[in-house]
């Protein structure tokens, strides 16, 4: 007329695939008087693998010009044993840009992918910015990831014409003004 509640730690083998399985479980057992009882249940067994996104070196340029397009770049791999559920890529900063966002969906393990875009800085001097993984793991618990990298951006310089005698412009790419032969 009591209850007794064990604990028991399982261990499943490091390349068990993700799934519930199911365990039987056998009672043997002995109440006060000596009378032996046994039972037999079943019981259902969840397995988990822990979700493992890797991503390679972000690519960009140490600097920039604000007003003008910048690259972005970066390789990303499901390392892991289970499968990444609305995988989400996106470029957050104080920057504009066009596609900003890549969604990948699910992300089966051994799957690799990149996330390619282009970002406009739009003011001069130290930026800062992230690129977001964010997907939900087998659970459906959500999951982010966050890549940080920080942009030298520098004020766009535009040179002043030059002119000649005449008043026509010289530069390097407007020739020498006079004949040609």
């Amino acid at each position: 007329k009591s209850n007794v509640e064990r604990e028991l730690l399982l261990h499943v083998k490091p390349d068990a695939e993700q799934k519930s399985y199911m365990l039987s479980v056998n009672f043997e057992y002995e109440d006060d008087k000596g009378n032996q009882y046994t039972s037999k249940e079943t019981i259902s067994v969840r397995v988990l693998q822990n979700p493992r996104l890797v991503t390679g070196e972000l690519s960009l340029p140490p600097e920039a010009y604000a007003g003008q397009p910048v690259s972005l770049y970066i390789d990303f791999y499901n390392m892991g044993k289970s499968t990444l559920y609305n995988l989400m890529v996106k470029a957050e900063g104080e920057f504009d840009g066009q596609n900003l966002s890549y969604y990948v969906g699910n992300f089966e393990s051994g799957r690799s992918d990149f996330f390619d875009t282009q970002i406009t800085p739009t003011m001069p001097g130290a930026q800062k910015g992230s690129i977001l993984f964010s997907f939900e793991d087998a659970n459906g618990d959500p999951v982010e990831i966050r890549k940080e990298f920080d942009l030298n951006v520098m004020e766009m310089v535009q040179e002043a014409p030059m002119f000649g005698e005449n008043g026509m412009p010289i530069g390097p790419d407007m020739g020498f003004p006079g004949p040609k032969i």
